[in-house]
């Protein structure tokens, strides 16, 4: 499978990068970026070098379609919500690991302080914790965030086979990767 990824620079495209350039079912057809368009991704992270050097392209939808199967979105929330809808119209699937799709609107507005997507296309979009998706044909997936996932992953499986009662206690801790690369008052120390 082709895929592309947009957003490719920061802490979650790299991730993906480093992940999906070492999966054997996946080739990384193009990175894209809205900026340092141009540079190869091993300037700016010169830990890449000699293991990934593809250049930063800038994001054109209609090109990232005729190249790539998906298109991964590792943006800062808000990006996504508008970046996917050509991708959305066309069929083309999408896999977005911000915060954009994930919740209802109304939730979204308060914990991102961001205007929310359009409910046509958060309707379209499927939750996807991909070890229990129930929609394994679904085109367009909202990834759950970090703190979903470190929950979500070791109580479904105790919930389903009940056995456990069903009152938990999550006592969850991060460090500040998940609110982006950028300091401000929220997460500089």
């Amino acid at each position: 499978m082709n895929i592309s990824i947009v957003g490719a620079s920061g802490y979650s495209g790299l991730e993906l990068i480093r992940i999906l350039h070492n999966h054997p079912y996946v080739t990384i057809a193009s990175i894209h970026n809205y900026s340092n368009v141009g540079m190869k991704i091993n300037q700016l992270f010169p830990h890449l070098t000699d293991i990934y050097e593809a250049t930063l392209e800038e994001v054109i939808p209609e090109q990232i379609m005729a190249q790539s199967d998906c298109v991964f979105f590792a943006t800062p929330s808000g990006v996504s919500s508008l970046a996917a809808i050509p991708f959305i119209k066309a069929g083309f699937p999408v896999i977005d690991l911000s915060g954009d799709f994930r919740l209802d609107a109304e939730s979204y507005s308060k914990w991102y302080s961001k205007t929310p997507a359009d409910a046509v296309y958060l309707e379209k979009m499927e939750y996807g914790l991909a070890e229990f998706r129930q929609n394994v044909e679904a085109k367009w997936i909202a990834n759950p965030g970090c703190y979903a996932t470190s929950v979500l992953l070791p109580l479904l499986p105790i919930v389903s086979e009940q056995l456990a009662s069903d009152t938990f206690i999550i006592d969850a801790k991060s460090g500040v990767s998940g609110a982006g690369k950028v300091p401000n008052s929220a997460n500089h120390l």
